[in-house]
């Protein structure tokens, strides 16, 4: 559905940060991670989704779910298992929120 995805201009740090927790879940990028966006993302209590690759680029947000004790469940293999996990937790909105909580 295109109205779930919304795209905002330029903001303040503090409004930046704010919205984030407006989202579900972060898709992280799979060949280069969102980095600090990522950490405001999990700052917001809302996780990544991620799929480490070989570059140092594309590993960030693997290693900030293993920060967050979240490793197990929202880092995938490769791309396909990162595009099947995407898919569950959207069709399973009461995973996606336990999944927040943890």
């Amino acid at each position: 559905d295109a109205g779930l995805v919304k795209f905002a201009g330029h903001e303040l740090i503090w409004q930046h940060l704010h919205r984030h927790a407006l989202a579900d879940l972060f898709l992280d990028n799979l060949e280069y991670n969102g980095g600090t966006t990522g950490l405001d993302a999990l700052w917001a209590a809302v996780p990544i989704l991620s799929a480490p690759r070989e570059k140092f680029s594309a590993r960030y947000g693997a290693s900030f779910n293993r920060g967050a004790g979240l490793e197990a469940l929202l880092t995938a293999r490769n791309g396909e298992d990162y595009r099947a996990l995407a898919i569950q937790l959207a069709a399973r909105p009461g995973l996606l929120a336990r999944v927040r909580e943890a």
